[in-house]
């Protein structure tokens, strides 16, 4: 306990004894240099599955702005979360954090129960409307149900992932983004293909590897949580409201991405699935042309450096 005070109060002062500008050019590159190797994995995601099979990228395209919506309600939590401990930290009540943190996690793990049992009774209808294809309804519904069951480790690495930032920790989720990034590139030839033992799961396979490389961030940023937090706070109602008040802006602007990109993609099914796949493409390399951009735009502040701002 005593050691984990005197990490909080070494890193509130250092950040504090920095000009904002200086630390917005500490902090920034890590979070380019994870959402650009986000953007590569969705590259080369697509190209393992366009070379198993065209149907199959077709239904990757359709289901990405569902996966767009699942990043926006978990960051969007996250947010929440990171703006109350700012708050916090800027007051002097560091010792009401572990109720954020507590409630936090325990909201991870209610909007992934929520949106996997919604997403499930939604899906057969959401594919029907999306392609007349029997063969890209068939792999888009298997290829969601593994990655709504797995979406567990996405949800809850986002909260612990912001619950870091707001210490300025960016070091950590930095790499688990690039580990699970890598981990998920190198399982998906051989999980879609079969090759050196592995079983050829052709679109499962390529899920298989999404949840997996999830799943080995998680591991990486909550094996860091507990140099900064103790853990021991409470879930309270009053703060789940909270935050789910102060990160609806966050959600609800990226949902609005989501919507986007349905509605398109219901037009352009009435041309031909190519145009779906033009579409989805254009949208990954946009993301990764834009990586750099969206950086200062999704930077989590330090809570030190938001006790620094004077509220009006």
């Amino acid at each position: 306990m005593i050691r984990r005070l005197l990490r909080q109060v070494t890193i509130i002062t250092n950040l504090r004894g920095t000009p904002i500008p200086n630390l917005m050019l500490k902090m920034a590159p890590p979070v380019m240099i994870s959402l650009f190797a986000q953007s590569i994995y969705n590259v080369v995601d697509s190209y393992f599955v366009t070379r198993y099979a065209l149907e199959a990228l077709t239904a990757l395209s359709i289901i990405y702005p569902v996966q767009l919506l699942m990043i926006a309600i978990a960051t969007g939590t996250g947010t929440g979360i990171n703006i109350l401990i700012a708050h916090l930290d800027g007051s002097q009540a560091v010792h009401r954090q572990e109720t954020v943190v507590k409630s936090g996690l325990f909201l991870g793990f209610l909007n992934y129960f929520a949106f996997a049992c919604i997403g499930l009774l939604l899906i057969k209808p959401y594919y029907q409307l999306s392609s007349s294809s029997t063969t890209v309804q068939s792999l888009g519904r298997t290829y969601a149900f593994i990655i709504l069951i797995g979406s567990v480790s996405l949800f809850i690495e986002a909260v612990v992932t912001k619950m870091l930032q707001a210490k300025g920790q960016m070091r950590w989720p930095m790499i688990a983004q690039i580990c699970g990034n890598l981990i998920n590139i190198l399982l998906n030839p051989l999980l879609i293909f079969g090759r050196l033992g592995f079983p050829k799961l052709g679109i499962a396979g390529s899920a298989l590897a999404t949840i997996t490389g999830q799943l080995a961030a998680l591991l990486i940023v909550t094996s860091q949580l507990h140099h900064y937090y103790a853990l021991n706070g409470q879930i309270s109602s009053k703060v789940c409201v909270v935050i789910y008040h102060q990160g609806s802006a966050s959600i609800l602007l990226q949902s609005l991405y989501t919507v986007y990109i349905v509605g398109l993609n219901l037009i352009l099914k009435q041309f031909t699935g190519l145009a779906i796949n033009v579409l989805g493409i254009y949208y990954k390399l946009q993301a990764f042309s834009l990586s750099r951009l969206k950086a200062s735009s999704r930077l989590s502040y330090p809570s030190s450096v938001l006790a620094l701002v004077p509220s009006n």
